[in-house]
């Protein structure tokens, strides 16, 4: 037999030794597609994609499908069902009935995971090419454009616990108001970091109660017991030109005064600026206060946040690199979930600990995707094409400008 035979021939029966290891697309969802890209009320879209998840595969949960209007928010969707394959890797079908009282917009689709069963983590379509579903329905629901003044509070210092009482006037400026018209809702915020300091019970949203034919309101607003000593403000939100728009008058400046003693956070440093989606962030602060001792209680945690102050993560642990809590240099490393899968956008680290003397929020840092670019370079006569993240030219090749 010829020599070259037999080697090919051991080689072949070495690989077929080897176990086969099944290969999965990227985790998450795949294979989006619709019934019609443009839809009226009372029709019914379906939405058909594929979920990749082995991990899941012993899990039963449901995928909640939703469309979400693009200019106006209207939101509706329904469950959907697996058609075909496993909880792991699987066909998934929604049946959306478009309601009556739909808008004309453009719709985006959003996937949500739901219980008995734990969903996969990772429900972000795998392809940045989404399909969004037009629908021709109702016009833009039009509403007033209404003035807020005279926002005032009953007393111009409060203790945490208290509750402020609130005043303030309004005038339409243009069109009127009828059913949808919400009315105008309250905030109070810490002028220091910008937080909203949630009313007590926090589940509740702080509704002014008045009308806008006479243009009085009023509002109670029951402040938490776990403020620090800090200037608030009161700040009123309205309708604006359209149902998920609102207008913000800020007013009344009062003093919030507490008896606890505060752990200031300090020198925030962020080892890089602009962060890649899965790249390790590493945060260095310090701490000062006045003879307070380092416990569970007191020890500083971080926790992600964005511009709206939503808590994105659970609790972020900080250690100790010098000093003490009065006096301190501290460090946090994040290199796990959710911050794996971050999304282009701005965030922020909320800085608390378990005795709620510490309320601090660290400057913005950006997660941006890298984009490959594409240089050319030449060696004498030879010219080359580099793609890449910052792509370098080879040794020899000088970059043409």
């Amino acid at each position: 037999m010829n020599k070259k035979l037999i080697a090919f021939l051991s080689i072949l029966s070495i690989l077929v030794s080897f176990p086969l290891i099944q290969v999965h697309a990227a985790e998450g969802i795949s294979q989006i597609s619709v019934s019609t890209s443009i839809a009226k009320p009372k029709e019914t879209v379906s939405i058909n994609f594929t979920i990749d998840a082995p991990k899941n595969a012993d899990q039963t949960y449901g995928i909640y499908v939703s469309l979400t209007g693009v200019k106006l928010g209207q939101s509706f969707g329904a469950s959907s069902q697996l058609l075909q394959g496993n909880f792991g890797t699987g066909s998934w079908q929604a049946n959306i009935m478009i309601p009556a009282d739909a808008y004309s917009d453009s719709y985006r689709i959003n996937f949500k995971g739901l219980g008995p069963g734990r969903p996969p983590n990772n429900l972000t379509p795998v392809s940045n090419v989404i399909p969004t579903i037009s629908i021709l329905g109702n016009s833009e629901p039009t509403q007033p454009q209404i003035q807020i003044s005279r926002i005032t509070t009953d007393k111009l210092t409060y203790s945490p616990g208290e509750t402020v009482n609130i005043n303030f006037e309004s005038k339409i400026i243009s069109g009127a108001v009828n059913s949808d018209t919400e009315n105008p809702t309250i905030l109070i915020k810490d002028t220091r970091s910008n937080l909203i300091l949630r009313a007590t019970p926090r589940s509740k949203e702080s509704t002014a109660v008045g009308g806008y034919e006479l243009g009085k309101w009023s509002a109670q607003y029951l402040l938490p017991m776990d403020i620090l000593n800090t200037l608030a403000q009161v700040e009123v939100r309205f309708p604006g030109r359209n149902n998920i728009t609102f207008g913000t008058e800020k007013g009344a400046v009062f003093q919030i005064q507490s008896l606890k003693a505060e752990v200031s956070i300090s020198e925030i440093i962020f080892d890089k600026a602009v962060y890649a989606p899965g790249d390790k962030i590493k945060i260095t602060f310090k701490t000062s206060a006045s003879n307070i001792l380092l416990s569970e209680n007191t020890r500083p945690y971080l926790v992600l946040t964005d511009y709206e102050y939503s808590d994105l993560s659970s609790d972020i642990q900080a250690e100790l690199l010098s000093g003490n809590l009065n006096s301190g240099t501290w460090i946090a490393v994040i290199d796990s979930q959710p911050f794996t899968a971050l999304k282009d956008g701005d965030y922020l680290f909320a800085f608390y600990n378990r005795a709620r003397n510490i309320q601090a929020t660290g400057p913005v840092f950006k997660v941006r995707t890298p984009v490959k670019t594409q240089i050319s370079c030449v060696k004498g006569k030879t010219t080359k094409k580099v793609s890449g993240i910052n792509p370098k030219c080879p040794s020899g090749y000088k970059k043409v400008s």
